[in-house]
């Protein structure tokens, strides 16, 4: 192989020393040109390849995919050769390689790898897709022994934890009104029961003193309130989305960040007064899909955007007293777009006051 086959493991702190300085990458809607089955016109892939040499060399510790990691063409999510097509064929870009062998890569899905545009958990041929993404993308596990349909699962990297969240097995229609009545979902019951266990967990014994974050990472957004048409955010679950917070809130459950990709553009969500810290999303989109170029909607959470090609990173560096998260985004060539950094400390859930004597 003209690239080297080797890999790395988290280093084992935990009752030895201070949670090394780590980093990641993060993205998502990874577009593969294929003109037989590309749409007439102009291409929805960027075309250009040169984003993958530049993750792979970027000495990140791992890839963390957020959704939409392949594109299922109408011709493929007819059948089931069709769907084994597409990921052995993306799968196959030479480009691509290089980069899946230089770290350890992650992934949960969205739409795209799973069925047709905003599919919900009825599409057919779902168990297919999950076959298929199963035996693409060598992830610890997938779904739990109450939920074995779902692709759901959890690790750890240094001091941080990372839920995988399935935002498809169980999601119902979006469309439908968010009333008990239809029991509007993204999650599942089951999923959100193992959500609320896994943050539940950072408040156990010394659980806390080891993992200072919690990443929750999901296809699509989970802050956003743009509810735009077309749009497939947690704003449209908002029953669900609160029963979420509500349960971090009541369980004083500190340092829990967003992940999300979908939007086809790069953005920092900041929101204030939901909980007694300040709560982060940060979206990576897309990598080489259609870049989203239009003028988007206002929202006073946003911190940044980038609306072009792009892949994001993060890393955690410092002291445990000192712990910092710094969020950038790059271009294909590796050029820094945007930056925004958090103290680890601020995300915190405050302590309580000291007892009057």
């Amino acid at each position: 192989m003209p690239y080297p086959l080797a890999f790395r493991t988290t280093d084992q702190h935990e009752y030895r020393r201070a949670a090394p300085d780590f980093s990641f990458l993060l993205g998502s809607c990874a577009y593969f040109n294929d003109a037989p089955y590309d749409r007439p016109g102009r291409s929805y892939g960027s075309g250009s390849e040169r984003i993958w040499a530049t993750m792979a060399a970027s000495g990140a510790d791992f890839m963390l995919w957020l959704g939409d990691t392949l594109y299922l063409r109408e011709a493929d999510f007819s059948s089931a050769s069709g769907i084994w097509y597409r990921y052995r064929a993306d799968r196959a870009t030479p480009a691509l390689q290089p980069f899946l062998a230089a770290m350890p890569q992650y992934a949960t899905w969205d739409d795209h790898e799973f069925g047709p545009n905003n599919a919900n958990g009825d599409w057919s041929l779902a168990p297919v897709a999950r076959a298929a993404f199963e035996a693409y993308w060598p992830n610890q596990a997938f779904g739990t022994p109450r939920d074995p349909a779902a692709i759901n699962h959890r690790f750890q990297w240094g001091d941080a934890v990372f839920l995988l969240m399935d935002n498809r097995t169980h999601r119902t229609d979006s469309t439908l009104p968010d009333t008990p009545a239809y029991q509007k979902t993204q999650y599942g019951r089951a999923q959100l029961a193992w959500l609320k266990q896994q943050l539940a967990s950072r408040n156990e014994g010394g659980a806390r003193r080891h993992q200072k974050l919690t990443f929750i990472a999901t296809g699509s957004q989970f802050l956003s309130e743009r509810f735009y048409p077309g749009s497939e955010d947690h704003h449209r679950f908002q029953a669900e989305r609160e029963e979420i917070l509500a349960f971090i809130r009541d369980n004083q459950i500190g340092g829990v960040v967003f992940l999300s990709g979908d939007v086809h553009y790069s953005e920092v969500l900041r929101r204030e007064g939901i909980l007694p810290y300040p709560l982060h999303e940060f979206t990576s989109s897309a990598l080489t899909a259609g870049a989203h170029t239009r003028e988007l909607p206002a929202d006073p959470g946003r911190v940044l955007s980038v609306q072009r090609n792009n892949y994001s990173r993060i890393a955690l560096s410092g002291p445990p007293e000192a712990r910092v998260l710094t969020f950038t985004v790059h271009d294909e060539a590796g050029a820094e777009l945007a930056r925004h950094a958090v103290n680890v400390a601020d995300l915190a859930w405050p302590a309580a006051p000291a007892a009057t004597p």
